[in-house]
Formats: structure tokens, sequence, C-alpha cells
């Protein structure tokens, strides 16, 4: 569809206050974050890098490393927090994988290796498939809700520590319960 085609009068939402105010919230959301991460997530059309660089520069941005590439925050959003232990249970197309452009980083080898072996992630990529993140890093995938009881994680590539375990669980729990179902934790492959 083509608004600009449509509606007489139409004017890209880039060149409007909202926009700002769409970007503003992408940073404190996604940064650090590059303007073409910013493009990436707008389903703008015909928004361009450029546009998304005078957007950044328009809004106070500071220009910062991560991993040798060049990203950038809100001026005054410079406070990060420190990193904390933790094990989270990630629906297919969750925000966290959609929005993380170096994926090789977020997912390692051998659980893209289990991602190419799904039904679903085999054509869509990690995107596509419960992950079970472990410290921000996908520690193996995880398994589907159901009416009954629910089962949660499939095997890691590496065997979870006891504090893992322990937030994994309490993980289950927690999303069994906003569900409404019981729990079991399960380990193996079966």
């Amino acid at each position: 569809m083509r608004p600009d085609q449509w509606i007489d009068g139409w004017k890209a939402p880039w060149t409007t206050v909202r926009a700002g105010g769409s970007c503003r919230r992408f940073l404190r959301t996604y940064g650090p974050a590059r303007p073409a991460d910013f493009v990436a997530c707008s389903g703008w059309g015909s928004f361009v890098c450029p546009h998304a660089r005078t957007m950044f520069d328009e809004l106070g941005t500071e220009e910062i490393d991560v991993d040798e590439q060049r990203s950038f925050v809100l001026a005054d959003d410079r406070s990060f927090r420190a990193p904390s232990p933790q094990v989270r249970l990630l629906p297919e197309y969750d925000v966290y994988m959609m929005a993380f452009r170096e994926r090789d980083q977020l997912v390692p080898k051998p659980v893209r290796e289990l991602i190419a072996n799904h039904p679903r992630g085999r054509y869509e990529g990690p995107a596509a498939t419960r992950l079970v993140p472990v410290d921000g890093i996908a520690g193996s995938l995880g398994a589907k809700e159901a009416a009954a009881p629910s089962r949660a994680g499939n095997p890691p590539h590496s065997a979870p520590g006891r504090r893992a375990r322990a937030e994994l669980r309490r993980e289950a729990e927690r999303i069994g319960a906003f569900l409404g179902l019981g729990c079991v934790l399960s380990m193996d492959p079966s």
C-alpha cells in the first residue's frame, strides 16, 4: 500500500514531530544503536539512513563504540545498568531477537545448529524459534506451551549450572502462572 499515492497531502512519517518521538523511544529501548537499525525497525518504505542520521543528530545523540562499531545513544542516556545474570524463555518473534542484527554474537554455533534442525528455524532462522537465553546469549531452544502442563526447555548446548537451572525453573513458573498453566521443566530431549 502506498499512502503517498492514496492520501492527498500525505507527508512521510519521518517529517513529523511524531517520528522524533519514535526515534527517541527506539534509542531509549534499543540503544546503543545505529541509524540503519532504526531504518530497519521503522518499516517506513522510503525512509533511509541519511534521514535517520539527521533525526539522531536532532535528538542530541552521542557516538560511542560498541564492539568496534560506531553506535549512538541519547546524550542524556549514558547510565547503563550492569549486566545481571539471568535466564529467560523467549517466544518466537520476540523483540530481543527481531531487533538484534548481529545474531552471531547472540546465538552460538551449537544453538544455530539446533535452530537449523528446527522446522521453522530452518526457513526463518533464530527469530522464528523459542529460545532460552542465559545471561543474554542463547543457550538452547525452548518448548511450546500447551493446554496441559507445559514443558520448558530443550537440551542446552552445554549443561546449565545450578543457578541457571534455578532461574529457568522460576522463569518457567512465572510464565506458567501468567498463562494459567502448570509447568514441567525438562532438560532432556524427550
